[in-house]
C-alpha cells in the first residue's frame, strides 16, 4: 500500500461519534483517523451536498496542511506532522491518533 509508506500520512475515517467507521480502514500503518461524515461538498450539477468517506477525512488532513503551512514560510511537512501528533488524541485502536471535529474547529477557525 502506498499508505503504510513511511513519508506518506495515512488518514482513515471517523463517524460524528468519533467512532471508525464501519468500512474504515484500521492497521498499525493508519497516522490519524478523522472525520469524514456529512462533510459539505459539490456534485457534479455544483450542488451543495453531504458526503462522507475516507476521501472527506484526507480532505480535511489535505486542509489541515496547507493551513499550518501557510501560516509561516519556515514551516515544513515534518514540522507539521509533529503540529499534528500535538493536536490528536492517542486511541487504543488500531487507527491512529484521533483527530476529532472540535479539534479541527479550533485550529483552523479563528474567533
Amino acid at each position: 500500500y502506498p499508505a503504510s509508506l513511511p513519508e506518506v500520512i495515512a488518514v482513515s475515517y471517523l463517524v460524528k461519534t468519533n467512532k471508525l467507521a464501519k468500512f474504515a480502514n484500521f492497521g498499525d500503518w493508519i497516522d490519524y483517523s478523522i472525520i469524514g461524515e456529512e462533510i459539505p461538498g459539490y456534485n457534479q450539477n455544483n450542488k451543495i451536498i453531504n458526503l462522507s468517506g475516507t476521501s472527506q477525512s484526507s480532505a480535511l488532513i489535505s486542509l489541515l496542511a496547507s493551513f499550518y503551512l501557510s501560516q509561516d514560510k519556515q514551516n515544513d511537512i515534518s514540522e507539521f506532522a509533529n503540529w499534528l501528533n500535538q493536536h490528536s488524541e492517542s486511541s487504543d485502536q488500531n487507527w491512529g491518533k484521533m483527530i476529532k471535529l472540535d479539534m479541527v474547529k479550533t485550529l483552523v477557525v479563528k474567533e
